[in-house]
């Protein structure tokens, strides 16, 4: 006779303590468990709050960390997104009530403020390149008349040395406020 293996029903898993107690308010979202120790007394509901993110930062703080610093691949940042996902929860918790798997929800927490991130550093990079394009277009359009004007003024017999100074540094080919800063600097000893 064949045994047939039944398999055991799944339980969820329990959910570990907090350090305070959690009731179920009305008004309160399915799957929300809100703080409710006074009623009407904000500042018990946000130490208990407070004290309930303290204990899931000691239990998930390190999990946390983990699957940041896996999108970023950087753990100094990866630390950052984990404290900023836990004052996120500071300063949701009081209002909205300790999700049921406050885990799962600084999880989600750090992953959006991690591809947040990703995304700003690509946008900034983007900005970046766009402004290098242009800065070497405006250096191929006016650089080599600058540096072919140089170098004529160069090969130039200018007989006084103070006076090649002069007119290098009076170049036209400079805008005006370089010529300005330029001749002060060199002829005039000022510095900035």
């Amino acid at each position: 006779m064949r045994h047939r293996h039944v398999r055991p029903q799944l339980r969820r898993p329990r959910r570990p303590y907090l350090g305070v107690d959690v009731h179920v308010a009305g008004g309160c979202r399915e799957g929300r468990a809100r703080l409710v120790t006074h009623p009407g007394d904000e500042r018990d509901a946000f130490a208990a709050t407070r004290r309930a993110v303290e204990a899931v930062w000691r239990i998930e703080s390190a999990n946390v960390i983990a699957h940041a610093a896996r999108i970023a691949h950087d753990v100094g940042v990866a630390e950052e997104i984990a404290q900023d996902a836990f004052v996120a929860a500071l300063e949701s918790w009081p209002a909205g009530g300790i999700p049921e798997n406050p885990g799962a929800w600084l999880m989600t927490a750090a992953k959006h403020r991690a591809l947040d991130r990703l995304r700003r550093a690509a946008s900034h990079a983007r900005a970046h390149e766009a402004m290098g394009a242009d800065l070497e277009a405006l250096e191929a359009h006016f650089a080599p008349d600058f540096v072919e004007a140089l170098d004529a003024a160069r090969e130039d017999e200018i007989g006084d040395d103070l006076l090649r100074l002069v007119l290098v540094a009076c170049h036209p080919v400079l805008p005006k406020e370089g010529r300005v800063a330029l001749t002060l600097r060199l002829l005039g000893g000022l510095t900035t």
